[in-house]
């Protein structure tokens, strides 16, 4: 070829380029579907190579095979996908000028043309350039429709394994499919269970293969890190994840949730040592840590809701149950030992003692988180406070002890909360306190109960005639004194004669708004 026709070729070249490149980028503008994009482009390809017809068969949005048509839509059907290099067809009068698709080196698909008339060499050479630099650029406009579906795959497979009931487990299943998609050698994610950050939880991943979480395969360099510097990563934003294995080149995210009242709810960082991540990867590292960020505020919301009434082993467990709110938590009738325990000469305290407001509170916040620890000691459930009087269920949520053991755990705690209460005055740090003689009396019982979540706060209680009558016999109960309803203390009779011996003989009081009169017994051991 002459230089001359050279260069007008190249000119010709450049002009249709242009023009293909800015149908695309209208079309991008204007968000157009695949289908509408290849029928702005379609006629002129079919301009530049004089062909009767064009089939594009390439993946559409939803990353399926489709075959796209200029007019004749039975031309090429059922085309052979097995094809990959530039070919040319020719029988019955039939002529297919054919060239395999590429997106990032990867086979997607077919552009064929047909003719009326057999081509020669050298026009099925000419033919094919003007297919190459066409494909070329609608090959651009493909690799982003990969890409947008990638962001989606990755995207619903990251939230459906955080779906899992567990959160670490989701953790795992969500690292996974990340790796499948990002090329890293390093991960190390911190994360704190609770808006309190009580405890850091964490899970690495070094060198590709070694595998480390603080529920059971600690590190012992992140121990010692989190042992003598346990609120760098919290409450310094500008120092770097890396830092804490002394590594570099980590892309790395704070995991912030809330808008007026910000919180960090955990910290990320991956890293690999041949380079920097490209775009696309930090797209789909992005989309990781939002997930991950949205699961765990997810995690503190249910957490800190559950909180309200179990301990932490007990969430633990009903967090990894399969849909624990409609098999575990959901109302049913069942026998319960209830505990009804309140500070003895409260009101004297509050008006002749501590007399101002924040110091009756410090006292009840004190009193009660003491209180509740010990029920939750004893596998209690805490079902509320009511002024000064706390109330607690033994034997839910699983209902797995024994009558006799419900009963055995309730006693056993009303008595380490008498004795936690006696002591307080001296280590409230409240000094008006000291010196101070103070105590409970306190009400148990065993009776049948319907017990679960319920209302519009998911409360988990129980209503009875059996917690009234709880109630009243607390009421009953002098000074440091522990009445057991006579039902309460058949039942752990049950399981040791002896236990007769520490309590009283039966005796019955009535009372007011409960037609017979309470039979029950004080606890003399």
């Amino acid at each position: 070829m002459k230089p001359e026709n050279r260069l007008q070729q190249l000119e010709a070249e450049l002009a249709f380029i242009a023009h293909v490149d800015d149908l695309l980028e209208e079309s991008l503008k204007d968000k157009h579907p695949l289908q509408q994009v290849l029928t702005r482009l379609m006629p002129l390809l079919q301009e530049k190579i004089s062909c009767q017809n064009l089939m594009v068969r390439t993946f559409n949005e939803g990353l399926k095979l489709e075959s796209f048509y200029l007019t004749n839509q039975t031309f090429a059907k059922g085309w052979d996908d097995s094809l990959r290099e530039n070919y040319y067809y020719e029988k019955s009068g039939n002529i297919l000028l054919g060239r395999a698709i590429d997106v990032s080196g990867e086979w997607f698909g077919h552009i064929v043309a047909q003719f009326n008339n057999a081509l020669e060499k050298e026009e099925q050479e000419k033919a094919l350039r003007w297919i190459e630099l066409w494909s070329e650029e609608l090959d651009n406009f493909l690799a982003m429709i990969v890409r947008s579906r990638i962001k989606y795959r990755v995207t619903t497979e990251i939230a459906t394994a955080l779906t899992s009931q567990s959160l670490s487990r989701g953790i795992n299943r969500a690292i996974s499919v990340l790796k499948e998609n990002v090329d890293f050698e390093d991960l190390m994610i911190f994360y704190w269970d609770q808006e309190k950050h009580q405890k850091t939880h964490y899970k690495l991943i070094l060198n590709r293969q070694e595998s480390y979480d603080s529920s059971d395969t600690p590190h012992k360099e992140v121990e010692d890190f989190l042992d003598h510097r346990p609120t760098e990563l919290l409450q310094n934003p500008n120092f770097p994840l890396s830092n804490v294995l002394h590594e570099k080149d980590f892309f790395e995210e704070e995991l912030i949730y809330g808008i007026q009242s910000q919180f960090v709810v955990g910290r990320i960082a991956i890293g690999r040592q041949n380079g920097s991540f490209s775009t696309f990867d930090l797209d789909l590292l992005h989309i990781f840590a939002a997930s991950l960020r949205q699961r765990i505020v997810d995690f503190n919301r249910e957490y800190r809701s559950l909180s309200q009434f179990f301990s932490q082993k007990t969430i633990t467990r009903l967090m990894q149950t399969s849909r624990y709110k409609d098999n575990v938590l959901s109302p049913r009738d069942e026998n319960v030992a209830i505990l009804y325990t309140d500070i003895s000469g409260f009101t004297r305290v509050s008006e002749q003692v501590l007399k101002e407001p924040n110091l009756i509170g410090q006292f009840i916040d004190c009193w009660s988180e003491g209180a509740v620890d010990i029920v939750w000691k004893y596998g209690g459930v805490f079902d509320k406070l009511v002024g000064d009087c706390i109330i607690a269920l033994f034997g839910p949520p699983f209902f797995e002890m024994s009558p006799q053991e419900s009963c055995q755990a309730a006693l056993e705690a009303a008595r380490e909360v008498r004795q936690f209460t006696e002591s307080i005055s001296q280590t409230s740090g409240i000094e008006k306190l000291k010196g101070q003689e103070l105590t409970v009396s306190t009400g148990l019982n065993f009776a049948p109960l319907f017990v679960g979540l319920f209302g519009p706060n998911s409360d988990y209680t129980g209503f009875s005639s059996g917690m009234n009558n709880t109630a009243r016999l607390q009421g009953l109960a002098d000074n440091g004194e522990i009445l057991g309803m006579d039902e309460f203390v058949k039942t752990l009779s049950v399981a040791s004669s002896e236990v007769t011996k520490s309590f009283s003989a039966v005796k019955e009081k009535e009372v007011k708004n409960v037609f017979e009169p309470l039979k029950y017994h004080s606890y003399i051991g």
